[in-house]
C-alpha cells in the first residue's frame, strides 16, 4: 500500500473535525442549515491553516443529500463521496497559478453556465486565486457579481491585499487564523496516539508545535520529517532537534548566560558547538531571541528566571533597560547578519558585540548592573550666589552658542549605579558660567549614563514661578533615551540634580519631557548638542569636498582625462 503523509491521512472532512478556525466552521455550518448559501466566499490566511480543507467540507455540505443536524456532510452518499475521490463533475478545483490567463476564465465562465448533473449546486474552488492576471479578472467580474443561481465560487488565496477591490467587494471574506501553539500540541498529541508514535516528554511535542508557526500542515509534515529521521514509531528530542535544524535548549540556556555575564569567550565556544551540529542560523537566531524575551517577560519573577538561566540567584536584580536594549541590538544584528555574504561570521561578531557592550559604550566592566536603590541626590540649600531669575536667563540664552560635546557613542547608555554622597553638589559659581551645556556637564559629572542620555535632548523651555521647571524633547527616533530619563528612579534623580544645580530647596526643582515630532522639530529648529555637532562635522566635510572639487589643478586634471571625481575620501584628521 501506498504511504500516505500525515497531512494528507488526517485532513478533515467535516466541519467538527476542523480546528482552530471554529468561527469560520460555525458561520458556514449555519448558512447550509438556514439555506442561506452566498454566491462567492473569499478564504483568505497563511498556508496550511485549513482553507481549501474547509472549501471542500463546505461544497459537499452544500450539496449532500444527508446533512446531519449539525451541517456536516453525511460523507457516504454518492454527492460526498465523489469529492472525497476527486471525480466530481459538479465540484471543480482550479490552481489559479497554472490557470491565470483569460482563455482558462472563459472556459470556466462558459462551463459555469450549465447546470450541475446532480444537487442544486455547481461549486468552484479556485486556489491562489491571487495569481489570475488582471485581465483575467476583468473577465471573471461580471458572472461573479451575478453568476447562475446554481453556481457557488469559492475563492482561497495567501495574498489578499494582491486582489483588486472589485473582486474584494463581491465575495464574503473569512479571515483564516493561526493554531495555537497549545491547539496544535492536542492535536499532534491526539494524532501520535492513534499512529501508535510516542515521544520522549511533552517539551518535545510543544517544540514540534512551535516549528510549526501556527500551520496545521507544516506542523505535520515536520512530524513525518522527524519520524523517518528516527526511523522507527519513537521520536527522541534530539533525533526531533536535529531534524527540524534546531539547537539544544540546554546549549541555548547556557549561551543567554554568558551573553548577559558578557562573557563573550564562552559564548563563543558554545555558539561554535551549535553550528557542529548543523543548526540552521535563521532558526538559531529565532531561539536566542526567545529566550531574551523571555527573560526580559520574568525579569520580577526569580523561579520562571530559574528555568530560563543556569544561575538566577541575582537575575530579579538585573537592569530591564540593559536587557532591552541587548534584545533589540540582537534583533537588529540578526537581521543584517542573516543577509549578509558570511551569516556565521557576522553572527559571531553579533555576540562578541553583545558581550564588549560594557567597553563599546564606555561604562564600566560590570556587565550587568543592579538596580540601584539609591538613586535620589541629597539637593543643598539654598546658597548665595546667582539668582533663580539670573540662572534661567542664562540657561536659555546659552541654546545660541552651545558648547558641543561629541557623543562618543548613539548606542543607549546603561545606568551606572550612584554613590550617595552627604556632600552636596556646588552649582555654578558664577552668573557667566551658568548654561545648558554647564548642567549637562554637572549632570554628567554625577552620572556619566544619565548626562550621555540627557544630551540627546533638546531643551525647549525653562520656566519660573517661585519654582523652576526645564521642558526637554526628544523624537520618537530617540526614544531609547528617553525611556531611560523617564524611569522613575532615573527622573528622580535629575529632579534632584537641577535643584542642585538651580540652587533651589528639594522639589523646588523639575525636569519636563515631552515627546515631539520630526516636522516640529525642523519647524521650531529643535536640535540636541549631538545633532548640532554632527551638523557641524559633516558641513565641514562638505566643505572640504567643494574645496577639492573647486581646486584649479583638480580641474585641469579632469580637463586632462576627460573625467571626473567621483568620490572623495578624507583622512580621518581631515573630517
Amino acid at each position: 500500500m501506498v504511504y500516505q503523509v500525515l497531512a494528507r491521512k488526517w485532513r478533515p472532512k467535516t466541519f467538527s473535525e476542523v480546528i482552530g478556525q471554529d468561527h469560520i466552521a460555525r458561520t458556514l455550518q449555519n448558512s447550509v442549515l438556514q439555506q442561506k448559501v452566498a454566491h462567492a466566499y473569499l478564504f483568505t490566511g497563511t498556508r496550511g491553516v485549513g482553507k481549501t480543507t474547509i472549501a471542500r467540507i463546505f461544497a459537499k455540505a452544500i450539496r449532500c443529500e444527508n446533512l446531519d443536524p449539525a451541517g456536516n456532510p453525511c460523507l457516504e452518499c454518492n454527492s460526498c463521496k465523489s469529492i472525497d475521490q476527486s471525480n466530481a463533475l459538479d465540484y471543480v478545483e482550479i490552481d489559479g497559478a497554472s490557470n491565470n490567463s483569460v482563455d482558462d476564465v472563459r472556459e470556466l465562465i462558459e462551463n459555469a453556465q450549465y447546470l450541475p448533473t446532480s444537487g442544486k449546486f455547481k461549486v468552484y474552488v479556485v486556489d491562489e486565486v491571487h495569481m489570475l492576471s488582471t485581465s483575467a479578472f476583468n473577465a471573471l467580474l461580471k458572472t461573479l457579481e451575478e453568476p447562475p443561481s446554481h453556481v457557488v465560487f469559492i475563492f482561497a488565496t495567501t495574498d489578499p491585499h494582491k486582489l483588486l477591490g472589485t473582486v474584494l467587494s463581491r465575495c464574503q471574506r473569512f479571515d483564516f487564523k493561526h493554531v495555537t501553539e497549545e491547539r496544535l500540541a492536542e492535536h499532534v498529541k491526539y494524532i501520535a496516539e492513534q499512529e501508535g508514535i510516542s515521544f520522549d516528554n511533552d517539551e518535545s511535542v510543544k517544540i514540534l508545535a512551535r516549528q510549526g508557526n501556527g500551520s496545521v500542515r507544516d506542523t505535520l509534515s515536520l512530524m513525518d520529517q522527524a519520524m523517518s529521521l528516527s526511523a522507527g514509531q519513537s521520536i527522541d528530542e534530539q533525533t526531533l532537534l536535529q531534524s527540524l535544524g534546531l539547537a539544544r535548549p540546554d546549549a541555548i540556556k547556557d549561551l543567554a548566560a554568558y551573553l548577559l555575564a558578557g562573557d563573550g569567550a564562552n559564548a563563543l565556544k558554545v555558539f561554535d558547538e551549535i553550528t557542529r551540529d548543523s543548526v540552521e542560523l535563521q532558526k538559531f537566531s529565532n531561539q536566542i531571541l526567545d529566550r531574551i524575551f523571555a527573560i526580559i517577560e520574568s525579569i520580577d519573577d526569580v523561579a520562571a528566571l530559574s528555568k530560563l538561566l543556569p544561575d538566577a540567584k541575582d537575575a530579579s536584580s538585573m537592569d530591564t533597560a540593559e536587557l532591552l536594549w541587548i534584545y533589540e541590538v540582537l534583533l537588529k544584528d540578526f537581521e543584517w547578519a542573516l543577509q549578509s555574504f558570511d551569516p556565521l561570521r557576522s553572527i559571531r561578531f553579533a555576540l562578541l558585540k553583545i558581550c564588549k557592550r560594557a567597553e563599546i559604550v564606555g561604562q564600566s566592566q560590570a556587565p550587568l548592573k543592579k538596580k540601584s536603590t539609591e538613586h535620589a541626590v541629597k539637593p543643598k540649600e539654598p546658597v548665595k550666589g546667582p539668582t533663580l531669575e539670573e540662572t534661567v536667563s542664562k540657561l536659555v540664552t546659552s541654546l545660541d552658542e552651545p558648547e558641543i560635546v561629541p557623543e562618543p557613542e548613539a548606542a543607549p547608555i546603561a545606568q551606572d549605579e550612584v554613590i550617595p554622597t552627604s556632600e552636596p553638589i556646588t552649582p555654578p559659581i558664577s552668573p557667566e558660567e551658568i548654561s545648558w551645556d554647564s548642567f549637562l556637564k554637572m549632570v554628567r559629572g554625577e552620572s556619566q549614563a544619565m548626562g550621555m542620555n540627557l544630551e540627546r535632548a533638546r531643551l525647549m523651555s525653562v520656566a519660573t514661578k517661585g519654582t523652576s521647571e526645564v521642558v526637554v524633547a526628544f523624537t520618537e527616533d530617540d526614544k531609547i533615551f528617553q525611556d531611560f530619563l523617564t524611569e522613575p528612579e532615573n527622573h528622580k534623580q535629575l529632579n534632584a540634580l537641577a535643584g542642585s544645580f538651580f540652587g533651589t530647596g528639594p522639589g523646588d526643582s523639575k525636569v519636563t519631557i515631552k515627546t515631539i515630532d520630526n516636522e516640529t522639530k525642523e519647524r521650531e529648529s529643535l536640535y540636541s548638542n549631538v545633532e548640532i555637532e554632527e551638523k557641524k562635522i559633516s558641513d565641514l566635510k562638505q566643505s572640504k569636498e567643494r574645496s577639492i572639487r573647486e581646486n584649479k589643478f583638480v580641474q585641469e586634471a579632469q580637463s586632462l582625462f576627460n573625467s571626473e571625481i567621483s568620490k572623495i575620501i578624507l583622512n580621518d584628521d581631515e573630517k
